[in-house]
């Protein structure tokens, strides 16, 4: 099964932003776009801001509001995706809310989750976080010196990255992947 990596890394965030995108966005092509070339499964970032749920990234936050979690996840299903890997992307107040409204979720829909996950912890709350291959470039590694982590940050960029590496895997596993238009299924 193939899977986007920051599924909706493609929507704009603020201005500011949108000039460090080059470190956050993992993604061109919209949910439409994606389905088409064959993803399963979206990996959706949230934090609870300012009374709703929102998309992002890390930092970058865009600009859709939803008034729940169950609301987001039905506007994922609804896009044509059939399961979905959830991440609360801050370590905040917010979090409580997302447990609370993750298990109101109607049973079905939490079913089609493969992981939820707190991210700042890495902790997994729902699910198997071992589910995915992730087949992503790593921003930092700590077996490497200070300055070729550097370098790394900014060569190859993830989408030169992708470019080289996105090769499609037949097997009953679910792969993730950043720019998934640059997908290699020969």
């Amino acid at each position: 099964m193939i899977a986007s990596h920051n599924t909706f890394s493609y929507l704009p965030s603020s201005k500011f932003m949108e000039l460090f995108s080059c470190f956050w966005r993992c993604q061109d092509k919209n949910a439409i776009e994606q389905i088409k070339l064959g993803v399963e499964l979206c990996d959706i970032r949230v934090k609870y801001h300012k009374d709703s749920w929102r998309l992002c990234h890390g930092k970058a936050m865009f600009g859709e509001k939803f008034s729940s979690l169950e609301y987001l996840i039905r506007y994922c299903i609804d896009y044509g995706f059939k399961s979905y890997r959830l991440m609360y992307e801050s370590n905040d107040s917010g979090y409580y809310k997302f447990l609370t409204e993750f298990y109101g979720l109607p049973s079905w829909m939490r079913s089609k989750c493969i992981a939820a996950i707190n991210k700042p912890k890495w902790d997994c709350i729902y699910g198997n976080i071992n589910a995915i291959q992730e087949h992503n470039k790593h921003i930092w590694y700590n077996n490497k010196s200070f300055w070729k982590n550097i370098i790394n940050v900014f060569y190859p960029s993830i989408k030169e990255y992708a470019k080289e590496h996105n090769f499609f895997i037949e097997d009953d596993n679910i792969h993730m992947y950043d720019f998934i238009e640059y997908m290699n299924y020969e």
